[in-house]
């Protein structure tokens, strides 16, 4: 998403390919609820068929290792979703709740095989369906969040704010509204109407 949505403006694409970094938003939402919904399905199977862990033995290694894992993902995720923050980009802070959910799986796999050891088989499937409804729920976010940009969302306060604080460092513009914005990632186009004090020339 990152690669393409650099490239620059062309013939065909006036505005750049900045959008594509909303479309790769999407495709991981998409992803993150197909995930969601499989983690489910098996967790379900778990329940029905009562299936047990076996070797025991190595259980508690086993889930000593994926919490370890578990604290690792976390952390990449606040990574990712700082520096998402900090460059706004939405396709960060996807990846970074991918990353979450990555964490929250390997929490939930790491309570649930020490669990089952010492004789709570249901921790298992409970903690993937628990799961799985978080990870679904961060996936149809996500995807709403994105495709606000791609139809064309309304510039938020804090964009208007700015707009604003503009204006009033130039001579004679007295107000502005009906803002627009269009975002293309990188590239946003912004369309308001000026006031501007009737003494002023055209060319002024």
């Amino acid at each position: 998403g990152f690669r393409i949505s650099k490239k620059p403006s062309d013939t065909l694409h006036p505005y750049g390919y900045g959008r594509v970094e909303y479309i790769a938003t999407v495709i991981i939402a998409v992803l993150l609820v197909i995930t969601g919904f499989g983690f489910i399905q098996q967790s379900i199977e778990r329940i029905l068929a009562s299936i047990r862990i076996t070797n025991n033995e190595y259980a508690l290694i086993i889930g000593g290792i994926v919490l370890v894992s578990a604290v690792v993902k976390e952390w990449m995720a606040r990574f990712s979703l700082a520096l998402g923050k900090k460059i706004n980009s939405d396709v960060l802070i996807a990846d970074a709740w991918h990353h979450r959910s990555d964490a929250l799986a390997s929490l939930g796999v790491g309570v649930s095989i020490i669990g089952s050891s010492y004789g709570f088989p249901l921790l298992d499937p409970v903690f993937g369906i628990l799961v799985s409804l978080i990870i679904i729920y961060v996936g149809v976010t996500l995807g709403k969040t994105s495709a606000h940009f791609l139809i064309g969302k309304s510039p938020d306060r804090s964009l208007i704010d700015t707009i604003q604080d503009i204006r009033g460092q130039l001579k004679g513009v007295k107000d502005i509204h009906d803002i627009s914005l269009h975002d293309y990632g990188t590239n946003k186009i912004i369309t308001l109407h000026a006031e501007v004090d009737k003494n002023l020339s055209l060319d002024e």
